[in-house]
């Protein structure tokens, strides 16, 4: 998908060392190794979703399909944004502008709970 010269892809083994970079900014240091191997490893609750910018990666949306055995529907959890510190305040993380590309439906919730922590 792209959107204003951002393009919005799946992450992929091989993307480990710029995702680290990113969980780094997050407070989060994982090694990219460890990132590349959590990339390969199938979980079909859980979509890890990049934006490259000009060939850059600048962004990182990790969603996780939730279905509680209590309740329905199903709820999203976002476990990480990023947005890289030299693209922050450039549009990158805004909302879709209206009429842009729906969800797809059926696949992920229509509802979604988030958390962050403390800046390291």
């Amino acid at each position: 998908m792209r959107e204003d010269n951002c393009t919005i892809r799946l992450a992929e083994r091989g993307d480990g060392a710029l995702l680290s970079a990113l969980f780094t900014q997050l407070g989060y240091p994982t090694p990219g190794e460890e990132v590349d191997g959590r990339l390969g490893e199938p979980d079909p609750a859980r979509e890890v979703l990049v934006a490259e910018r000009h060939g850059n990666m600048v962004g990182v949306l990790i969603w996780h399909r939730l279905q509680p055995m209590h309740l329905a529907p199903a709820w999203g959890l976002i476990s990480a944004l990023v947005i890289d510190e030299g693209a922050r305040s450039g549009g990158i993380g805004a909302p879709p502008p209206a009429g842009g590309e729906k969800p797809r439906r059926g696949r992920w919730p229509r509802a979604a709970v988030s958390w962050s922590s403390p800046a390291a």
